[in-house]
């Protein structure tokens, strides 16, 4: 049954990968075609954040930012992606007109702590002390 259950999550994280890989191709398709769509720089800013490659997820969403500066997501993400380079004082203006920002932080610093990324789970948590400092 072991045997089984292990060669079923093998076959899911493989198809999930896959479509990532699809929807990663698609939206650089897109990229492409218009190197400035906030959509796609959004959501490739995303897959990035998903994989941990948050130097390139910033890169994205800085860009997305460019053309979508009101976007709730993009400024909720992108100050996200600066706590966790570290780069708390860039994150903080980003993440001031987030009211549920702070509250957020405050579970992945428990998640990240709980996935041994205790680097993350303590910028989390200064995160959360400035925010309420404010």
């Amino acid at each position: 049954m072991l045997l089984k259950c292990n060669v079923l999550l093998t076959m899911t994280e493989s198809k999930v990968i896959e479509e990532y890989q699809v929807v990663t191709q698609y939206f650089q398709m897109v990229k492409r075609l218009d190197d400035g769509n906030s959509t796609a720089n959004y959501r490739l800013g995303m897959l990035a954040v998903g994989r941990q490659d948050f130097p390139e997820g910033c890169r994205y969403l800085k860009r997305a930012f460019v053309t979508s500066p009101n976007h709730r997501g993009i400024i909720k993400n992108l100050g996200f992606c600066y706590v966790w380079l570290g780069e708390l004082e860039t994150a903080l203006p980003y993440l001031r007109s987030i009211p549920e920002a702070s509250d957020e932080l405050g579970v992945y610093a428990w998640w990240w702590e709980s996935h041994n990324r205790n680097d993350l789970s303590g910028f989390a948590n200064q995160m959360v002390l400035r925010l309420n400092s404010q």
